[in-house]
């Protein structure tokens, strides 16, 4: 089954919505957003109001960004106590 950038993007903004961020926008510090390059995608987190990012994860495959994201959601239903 193919993965979309839908389908990865619905997983960042579970994130971001766990993370307390229900609307990030570009600049909002601490909220995670993807980004894509050579035709891969990777995941940042925003650090700074002028758009400064760390990234955690760097471009790879959709699958490897998709399972990148599931284990960022697992921590934080583990962290959090929540499902």
């Amino acid at each position: 089954m193919r993965i979309t950038s839908k389908q990865l993007q619905a997983k960042v903004d579970s994130i971001n919505s766990r993370l307390g961020y229900e609307a990030p926008q570009w600049d909002t510090v601490g909220s995670i957003r993807l980004y894509g390059a050579y035709g891969g995608t990777g995941v940042h987190r925003v650090v700074n109001t002028a758009g400064g990012i760390e990234e955690l994860m760097p471009i790879g495959t959709a699958k490897e960004v998709q399972q990148f994201l599931n284990g960022m959601l697992a921590g934080l239903r583990i962290g959090w106590g929540r499902s």
